[in-house]
């Protein structure tokens, strides 16, 4: 196929190729569609699936987990893998860290958040997770409460339930129980 250089449909056209060294070489690709295919390396990609990975790498007791959790951290921050770590699994280490470890929010909270700001560690629900992590550390509250209330503030829901606690702790949102009126 001869190169052309004029674009016949919206997604014909051409590609300029960077190879970002200090003076960039570049190259000017004219392409039609279907001609023109495209691998880069890239990190693996992680899905954190276990709670003892997070707990291992911060508490450092295990001879086998701890040394295996902080390596795949390392991998992370070399740009190598890059870690998923998803809600449920924050929930679980918070559980396991206040059940076995005498963790309370001031201490894990700040552990959380530095978790997550670790360079090629990300959680699909950031947006709002960070500030269950702070209502959690700020109200001393349950964490899967703080979950559910920075859920419900940030997708603008409200939260039926008949925890008075929960409705007293968490007037950012609106919470009631739901023996009251639904309004329309």
């Amino acid at each position: 196929m001869a190169e052309s250089t004029v674009v016949k449909v919206r997604r014909d056209g051409t590609i300029t190729i960077l190879d970002g060294a200090g003076t960039p070489l570049s190259y000017t690709v004219a392409y039609e569609n279907g001609d023109l295919s495209y691998a880069e390396d890239k990190a693996g990609r992680i899905v954190i699936r276990d709670r003892g990975t997070i707990v291992g790498l911060r508490a450092g007791d295990d001879p086998v987990q701890s040394p295996a959790a902080t390596e795949l951290f390392r991998a992370a921050s070399a740009g190598r893998v890059s870690l998923i770590i998803p809600t449920p699994i924050l929930q679980e280490t918070v559980y396991v860290l206040e059940t076995y470890y005498a963790g309370t929010p001031e201490t894990i909270g700040p552990k959380l958040m530095s978790l997550l700001s670790l360079t090629g560690v990300a959680c699909p629900d950031a947006r709002w997770v960070l500030d269950a992590i702070q209502w959690y550390r700020a109200k001393h509250a349950d964490f899967g409460d703080a979950l559910l209330c920075a859920y419900a503030h940030h997708h603008h829901c409200e939260v039926k339930t008949f925890d008075k606690e929960l409705i007293k702790k968490f007037r950012e949102i609106a919470a009631s129980e739901p023996t009251q009126r639904i309004k329309n």
